[in-house]
């Protein structure tokens, strides 16, 4: 886990499998999402260039950000 400390809030949410979906949207994973919420995603399906792009973004803000120091 690391702190992207260079935003005021990380609120990207996506999904990336086996490099070539792509899952966006404001949709949280969790119970109000699923039962309060209006939320909203969209799958993008054999996209091996979206599924590198979002990889690439996700791979910056990792770069730039820290590791999570542990708390005992």
């Amino acid at each position: 886990m690391r702190v992207d400390s260079r935003h005021a809030i990380a609120h990207s949410k996506y999904l990336i499998a086996d490099g070539m979906h792509v899952e966006t949207g404001s949709f949280n994973y969790t119970d109000s999402a699923v039962k309060r919420n209006s939320e909203n995603a969209i799958a993008l399906w054999n996209n091996p260039a979206m599924a590198k792009s979002y990889l690439a973004n996700w791979a910056s803000h990792w770069e730039h950000a820290e590791p999570l120091a542990p708390r005992y």
